[in-house]
């Protein structure tokens, strides 16, 4: 629950730094605060339920393309977003707008890198640490016996009957 709240921060924050007017193309429009949390919320569903199925349709031409395309989908998604927060005009009178698909493009890598060096000051994605076990095996050697001790194990364990009958030929 932690992370998800914080990374909803994340999403909002970076958001909120891109619309400050650091980009030209990108805007708030209206009510600033509650358009920015309903907005943020708005790219956090659709970065969870949209962006991994068009990155799995995709995957082909996301290798070909050694990744590049990922800048697109992320563009797309923050395109999405706005088109999405059009809606959001009745609810908070406020709504994202940006200028054209190049300016979405470059306000999702400005997004990725504010979401990156944030999500490793908050410790947002931080991995599990491994616990080490270290495993101590004790082995045991026992005294090597002779084959003649062997042998004679080998001998005293067999019942004679065997031994004493002569084999029968057919």
């Amino acid at each position: 629950m932690r992370n998800l709240v914080l990374s909803f921060l994340i999403n909002a924050v970076a958001i909120a730094v891109i619309t400050s007017g650091l980009l030209p193309g990108i805007h708030i429009i209206g009510n600033q605060i509650a358009t920015l949390i309903a907005v943020a919320l708005i790219f956090g569903i659709v970065n969870t339920l949209v962006k991994p199925v068009l990155k799995l349709l995709t995957c082909p031409f996301i290798l070909l393309t050694l990744g590049l395309l990922l800048f697109v989908i992320n563009g797309a998604m923050l395109w999405l977003t706005a088109a999405l927060s059009e809606r959001l005009v009745s609810l908070t009178g406020g709504q994202l707008w940006i200028e054209n698909f190049g300016w979405a493009i470059l306000g999702a890598l400005i997004i990725s890198v504010i979401g990156v060096v944030l999500e490793r000051l908050l410790g947002v994605n931080e991995r599990a640490r491994v616990k080490t076990v270290k495993e101590i095996h004790y082995v045991v050697e026992r005294p090597q016996r002779s084959a003649e001790a062997e042998f004679e194990d080998f001998v005293n364990s067999r019942p004679f009957d065997d031994f004493d009958d002569p084999p029968k030929r057919r």
